[in-house]
Order: structure tokens, then sequence, then C-alpha cells
């Protein structure tokens, strides 16, 4: 009888990239692998390890590519030569564009409005992003606003823009007297 066995270096240390998995829904990664033996060679296993997802729902993984399908969290896990890996995942929905409850401002000189944003994401959600959005008013001098209310300074014209997540929404600002 003749057997054919295969002697393997066993692997002190894993590198993982990424360490955890942000992915917005319909996006995927692939997951590099790499293992450290103990003479201190790096061996890439990506096409070795079987990943498995905690919830195939929200991400499920195929061979070292991970894709997202719906907003959740949770992860990876593979077990490799008796050793646990572990990647936590998590899946936000692609904020597609943010609104202003009011595009245009018309305000006398002291005078105040409050404007809402809303955020609108690429699975139909929608947030309230009036308090964690940036605000700026391109001329100080015309109006000033905090928190998405606009405070009318002196007459003339500006724009203030609120951007949040990476989106910006402008507002156009008219103050008379």
């Amino acid at each position: 009888i003749k057997l054919q066995a295969v002697v393997e270096d066993e692997y002190i240390t894993y590198t993982i990239e990424p360490s955890a998995i942000e992915l917005t829904i319909k996006k995927s990664k692939s997951i590099k692998v790499t293992g450290k033996t103990k003479a201190g060679k790096k061996v890439s296993l990506g096409s070795r390890i079987e990943w498995t997802s905690s919830d195939e729902s929200i991400l499920t993984v195929n061979g070292a590519s991970a894709k997202a399908l719906a907003e959740g969290n949770g992860s990876l896990t593979a077990t490799f030569q008796g050793k646990k890996l572990t990647v936590p995942f998590s899946v936000k929905p692609k904020l597609t564009k943010l609104t202003a409850s009011s595009p245009t401002v018309e305000l006398t000189s002291g005078g105040t409005a409050t404007v809402r944003i809303t955020a609108v994401y690429e699975n139909g959600k929608t947030v309230d992003a009036t308090a964690g959005a940036q605000w700026k008013a391109t001329s100080a001098k015309v109006a000033k606003v905090a928190g998405g209310t606009i405070t009318a300074v002196a007459k003339g014209s500006t724009t203030v823009k609120a951007t949040f997540e990476g989106k910006t929404v402008s507002i156009r600002v008219k103050v008379s007297k």
C-alpha cells in the first residue's frame, strides 16, 4: 500500500486584510490571509480558507470574496490548522442624496429660519441628518448657520451648505433690509 502525505509547515500567526469589512449593499470585497510559519516564511492562504458568514442574508462569501446583500452586522469565521479566524463585517446602504426642507430661504436682517436635512439611502431608508450634518455659510457677512438654524446678519445673498456622509445639499439664502 502506498500512501501519499503532504507535510505542511505550521502557521504561528495570521494577517487578515481587511481586519474588518465595511461595505455598502451589492458591493464585494476580497479577503487576503497571510500565514507566517515558525521559520518566518510568509505564505498567502486566501484561496485555502473557507469562510462562513454569521448571517447569509446580510453578507455571503464565496472563496475569498465577500458580497453584501442587506444592511446589518455580523462576522466571518474560518478554522485553519485548528486556529479560529474571525473578521467582523458591517453593511450599510449607500447614501444616494440629501434633501433640504427648504431649498430657498428669505429672511430680514436678524431673522432666523430652521432647515431640516434628510438623507435618502439606496434601500429607501431616510434619516434626519440635520444634527449630524456639517453646516457652512459661504458668506458669514450675510448669514450664519448652526445645526440647521440660519440667522440673517445683513442684506445680501449667500448659500448655506450642509454636508453629511460625503454628500452636500445647498440652500439659497436671501436677506432683505
